[in-house]
């Protein structure tokens, strides 16, 4: 089962160090941080098998303005991934097989984003669902 790892334009700047204590190579990893404030709702969830994906959960504003929902098709089919937020629909979205999306979500009036949240992925054809989900808000 792969962990679904989310884009962040954080990096962690490594220094080797010689024996005298001088920097002689400065080596860049893309390692995303990920800090203590991070909530994550959906915590890589590997969904396979007949049934479409379903998952309610709440945000509350503490913990932060964004919210990215990323998902990633490892089945044969094409699926959509839709949204609710208080019950109101904010759209779909289309993953073809193979492919991979993240939704994000930002809070740009008030202290953070909160509510009831709801993912729902699907698709039309009845194809088995093999599907990595994880979200977080920070």
């Amino acid at each position: 089962m792969s962990k679904a790892i989310f884009e962040d334009n954080s990096y962690i700047a490594n220094a080797k160090q010689s024996n005298q204590g001088k920097i002689h190579k400065n080596v860049v990893k893309d390692t995303p941080i990920i800090s203590p404030t991070n909530f994550l709702p959906i915590n890589s969830v590997h969904h396979r098998g007949k049934g479409a994906f379903k998952y309610p959960f709440t945000l509350s504003a503490q913990k932060g303005k964004n919210l990215n929902i990323y998902t990633k098709n490892n089945g044969t089919s094409t699926v959509y991934l839709s949204v609710k937020v208080n019950g109101q629909d904010f759209g779909e979205t289309t993953i073809p097989a193979g492919g991979q999306k993240t939704r994000n979500f930002e809070q740009l009036v008030g202290t953070g984003l909160s509510g009831n949240y709801e993912v729902y992925i699907y698709n039309n054809d009845g194809s088995l669902y093999d599907l990595n989900i994880s979200a977080r808000q920070y």
